[in-house]
Order: C-alpha cells, then structure tokens, then sequence
C-alpha cells in the first residue's frame, strides 16, 4: 500500500521590542536601565492574530522609584481594521484600541481606537506621572484571523522615552505660596543617568483663584542655540514662557492668571543638550491680581477677606501673603532694581523697626515687673527683721 501525508507550516517573526513577559503570549516589559529609548509597536508575529480569543498585549515600562523619571510615550500611527462597531465609546465599546494607563493619575490617560485622538490626529504624546506607565493593545476576536493573521501592517507603531533624569529632582511641587525649583538637583556626575540628554519636566500646582508670578533669578545656560538649550512653561498643553540663552532679562519673568490655570498646574519644561554644565533656579510665587477702582487705585477689599493675601505690592495692582514680606526672597512682581518690592530697605526696616520697638516695650516691661518683685522682696525681708533689733535696746 501506498503511504499519504500532508503538513501545513508558516514562518513568522518572533522578534520583540521589549523583554517578553513569561506564560504571557505577548506581554513586553520595558525598563529604564536596559534601554532609556526606542521603538515599539503591535506583535510582529501574526501567528498570535489566529485566535478564538480576544488578544491582550501589555506594554509596561518601568523605572526605580529614586529615579524620579517619568515615561513618555508617542503613538505615531495606527491600521485599525474593519469591525462591526463604530468607535464612539473608545473604553467601553467593543472594538479594536489602544489604552494607555497611568497609575500615578488614578485612571486611563488615553483611549485611542482610530486614527484620532481627542478630536485631533495621531500622533498622540502621553506623558507619565511617575515612574511607570502601562500600554495595552485589545483585538477583538470576531474579525483577529481575517484582519491581522499574515497582515503586513503593524496594528500600531510608537516610540517611548525615559525623561527627566536623576538630576532634575522631583517631577511634583505641592501648592504653596511660594517655591522654587533649582537645577541640577543632584550632582551630574553622581545622578546623571545614562549620558542621553536632558529632558526634565515638572508639574507645579497652584491652588484655586490664585494667580502666579514665575522669575528666572538665576540662570547659566552652556549653549547659546535655542534649539539645543531652552526652558518652557506650558498651561494648558499651550507655550507662555520660552527662555534660552540669548533672552533678554525683561523677558525672565511672567504672571499667569488664574483664568488660564484651569488644571490647576502649570508645567516647566527643561531641555538640553548638554547635560550637567547648565544651572538655573526658578522661583514662583502665588498672588491675587486686583482690580482697580475708577481713579486707578487700587481697590483692597480683597484684603479684609479670610483666606486672601494681606500685603498689597507697591504700585502694583497685586497681593501676596503677610509672611512673604521682607523674608529673603523677591516675591512681588518686578525685576527692575529701581522698582519698590516686598524686599525693598524701605519697607523692612519699617517693618523690623516697629518689631523692634514692641520688642523694646516688653522687655522693658518685664524687667520692671522683675526689679518691682525684687524690691517687694528686700522690703518683707527688712520688714521681718525690724522686731528683732528693737529688742536689743
């Protein structure tokens, strides 16, 4: 008798981008100490597509918390197939997608299930408030085989990056009447991390109804190309604030309104192309802009309010709170030294001078009430004795 058989093979590419996760199908880790950057996109083995079950694959990308690094994360295109449901509920409708996780944000960042992303087209840029960040691919399982299986086009492709390095310090400031944000943090070349260059990005918060006044006051930049070495300030995913190193002085300063703080967080972005030869120090102060009555003065019922700033800016229609006042540190508006501040000789000596004086009454009050009680003393004393040496008479 004769012998028949038949086989069926494919060949597939069964390369990945990131580290595979064990007893997972495509599950990738990515961590900061093995590669800062790269590229990464949907499994190139389609093999994965020819499924009775819906496809998950997790990307996580992950830095040692003392790192203080944050993970940005670019999807630059996406070749979501046909499905039988429309894209309208990107999380909760039953079609191919993209979700991005940031567990420093408490809750999903991004949805992508098209070729748009918040009304606006890919790329898409997230940005992570920590340490780590998690990206999942869903595929599901009624059309995986028809459109993936052998399919030539990645489902989507991004790059990732690790930014804000060692030496940039914390990535939150907490709302406070003031602060400031002094770079480099640590020393470079103990904390520089892994040669790249410096992307560091800080989210400072500002509390409701507040105003904030930010000043460079002390800047030296090592390159003098803007495109190389800048300082940003974004509101509302918008620039207010470029310095480089050919800005002019009046230019290192600015106040943002409340009105355009309306996340409650501005964020400071430093970039540079040579890491650990630049410094810098950026200060922020909140206030409260007033208005102005008709004859242009200022106009102070704000002040009596609780809660409010107590300390009006000299010829400015702004105020700040009582104990900025004479404490060191500039934190009214004006970079002019001609301009009256909280800072200015005239105003703390006026107010150590009265601080003195008070000081002066109690303790001139007290060291009479001391000689007054010696007195009592010596006086009872001599009283007591009086009987015993008319006796001796």
């Amino acid at each position: 008798s004769s012998l028949y058989y038949w086989a069926q093979y494919d060949f597939f590419n069964n390369t990945h981008y990131g580290r595979p996760v064990e007893d997972t199908v495509c599950d990738e880790l990515f961590e900061s100490y093995v590669r800062p950057e790269g590229r990464f996109g949907s499994p190139l083995n389609t093999l994965i597509y020819k499924t009775d079950e819906d496809v998950r694959c997790r990307y996580s990308f992950k830095a040692p918390r003392y790192q203080y690094r944050r993970i940005l994360v670019t999807i630059n295109a996406t070749h979501f197939k046909h499905n039988e449901d429309a894209c309208l509920d990107c999380l909760n409708d039953n079609v191919d997608k993209i979700i991005v996780r940031d567990p420093f944000r408490n809750g999903t960042d991004v949805c992508i299930c098209d070729s748009w992303v918040n009304s606006r087209r890919l790329p898409a840029t997230v940005v992570s408030n920590g340490p780590s960040m998690e990206l999942s691919l869903h595929v599901d399982r009624r059309h995986a085989t028809q459109n993936y299986f052998k399919s030539n086009n990645p489902i989507f492709e991004g790059t990732y990056k690790f930014i804000h390095s060692p030496i940039c310090g914390p990535t939150v400031m907490a709302a406070a009447a003031e602060g400031s944000i002094v770079y480099p943090k640590y020393e470079p070349y103990v904390y520089g991390g892994y040669g790249e260059d410096v992307h560091c990005m800080w989210e400072v918060r500002v509390r409701p109804e507040r105003d904030i006044w930010i000043s460079l006051e002390r800047m030296d930049f090592s390159l003098e190309d803007c495109s190389l070495e800048v300082l940003e300030v974004e509101v509302s995913g918008r620039h207010v604030f470029t310095v480089c190193a050919t800005a002019p002085e009046e230019a290192r300063s600015l106040i943002i309104k409340s009105k355009e703080l309306r996340e409650g967080s501005l964020i400071v972005h430093f970039k540079s192309q040579a890491p650990g030869h630049s410094t810098f120090q950026l200060t922020w102060t909140e206030l409260v802009e007033l208005p102005r009555n008709s004859d242009g003065s200022v106009m102070t019922s704000k002040l009596s309010s609780p809660g409010e700033c107590q300390f009006v800016c000299p010829g400015q229609a702004a105020c700040i709170h009582e104990d900025l006042v004479c404490n060191g540190i500039q934190n009214c508006p004006g970079s002019n030294a001609s301009t009256m501040h909280d800072e200015a000789p005239e105003i703390c000596y006026a107010r150590t001078s009265v601080h003195l004086n008070y000081v002066a009454l109690g303790l001139g009050a007290a060291g009479g009430a001391v000689v007054a009680v010696v007195v009592i003393i010596l006086v009872c004393r001599n009283c007591k004795k009086r009987p015993d040496q008319d006796n001796t008479f």
